[in-house]
């Protein structure tokens, strides 16, 4: 049976870019990998952080009510933060299993889109680097915002000791 190299041809030629796009694919899926691991161990560090903004709110409810109030404002901005961080990652994920759908199509639809489908990819991976660029940049001043807010707050609550200090001493 005598092989057909010109239907061979044709089919490198057809699946020959699909091919190669499937490297950029698994990178892109290795990079959000990556963002995800380091969104873990990002949530990792803020919950130690939380812990010890806990223990120093037990000692300052103790003492103040009023720093009390302070404090639990700076947790919901906390909250808030990581409520919109999971959003982005949602987005991302989304984004990302919308662009392997546009993938899964027909074999007669892949010789007749292959050249748009390449652009389609190639902006959503554009608009998924984009998106993950903007999520870190966003995670990491929100973090350093958070990080000043606890330093802020720790320098308030060495500020009520030494006055709740100061007055004790004054009466004794």
């Amino acid at each position: 049976m005598p092989i057909d190299t010109a239907a061979l041809r044709k089919l490198q030629d057809v699946w020959g870019p699909v091919i190669e796009a499937i490297p950029a694919i698994l990178d892109a899926a290795a990079q959000q990998k990556d963002v995800e691991r380091f969104l873990q161990s990002k949530r990792a560090e803020m919950e130690e952080a939380d812990k010890k903004i806990a223990k120093a709110f037990e000692e300052a409810d103790k003492r103040l009510s009023s720093v009390n109030s302070e404090m639990e404002q700076a947790m919901q901005q906390k909250a808030k933060a990581l409520a919109d961080i999971e959003d982005a990652k949602k987005a991302q994920a989304d984004n990302f299993a919308k662009a392997q759908q546009a993938f899964s199509v027909t074999e007669m639809d892949w010789v007749q889109k292959t050249a748009a489908l390449q652009a389609q990819f190639a902006q959503v991976e554009a608009n998924l680097a984009k998106k993950v660029a903007d999520a870190e940049a966003d995670f990491a001043g929100r973090v350093l915002a958070l990080e000043a807010d606890v330093k802020d707050l720790e320098k308030r609550k060495a500020a009520a000791e030494k006055a709740l200090d100061a007055l004790r001493s004054k009466l004794g």
